[in-house]
């Protein structure tokens, strides 16, 4: 019996070692498994995170435009007043106006007429008197002292204003919106035309 007994000892002390060995290579296994989890799991939450300040910063971006949104410009043309000249013999041509409305619920400030070039060709700059203020719901008019030709013209007339939040932006007669930097050149290299 001693040799049945050696035995039987020996195959528990086999059977023992070999659970062991195999306990130990499901922890690395579920070590390993809970690392990938752990990895995944923060590169979700990081993507996550991103997202949501993407988000966030389209919504600063949407608040801040609001109210540059609600300014309206356009150009439009005094009605030709036709007069024969006694010198010339030729009818007046009438003047092209830029328009500004300011249909937001808040003044804008320091507004000013300007004009720039084609993007590829520099910045805006000022060519007219500023106002301080633009009360809501009042335009002013800029007189352009010639017809406009539109797209023959390499000039394209805008206006500058400054909204609530004192970000500085210009809008252009299409309706293009442009938000400038604070120390934004203009095309003769001046730093920004609001003073």
């Amino acid at each position: 019996m001693t040799g049945f007994w050696a035995w039987f000892h020996d195959g528990w002390e086999i059977i023992g070692s070999l659970g062991s060995a195999a306990a130990a290579v499901i922890a690395v296994l579920l070590a390993t498994h809970a690392r990938d989890d752990r990895k995944i799991a923060e590169a979700e939450r990081d993507e996550a995170r991103r997202a949501q300040r993407s988000a966030e910063q389209a919504e600063v971006r949407r608040d801040h435009e609001r109210q540059a949104r609600q300014v309206a410009v356009w150009i439009d043309t005094d009605e030709p007043i036709v007069w024969e000249s006694c010198a010339e013999g030729a009818s007046e041509i009438p003047d092209s106006f830029l328009n500004i409305t300011n249909y937001s619920g808040h003044p804008i400030f320091t507004v000013g007429p300007g004009e720039t070039l084609r993007p590829e060709d520099g910045g805006p700059s000022s060519i007219g008197p500023m106002s301080p203020i633009l009360p809501p719901g009042e335009s002013l008019r800029f007189n352009l002292g010639k017809v406009f030709a539109g797209g023959e013209d390499p000039t394209v007339p805008l206006w500058f204003y400054r909204d609530l939040a004192g970000a500085t932006w210009t809008r252009d007669h299409t309706g293009a919106l442009c938000s400038l930097p604070v120390d934004a050149p203009s095309s003769d290299g001046s730093p920004d035309p609001l003073p």
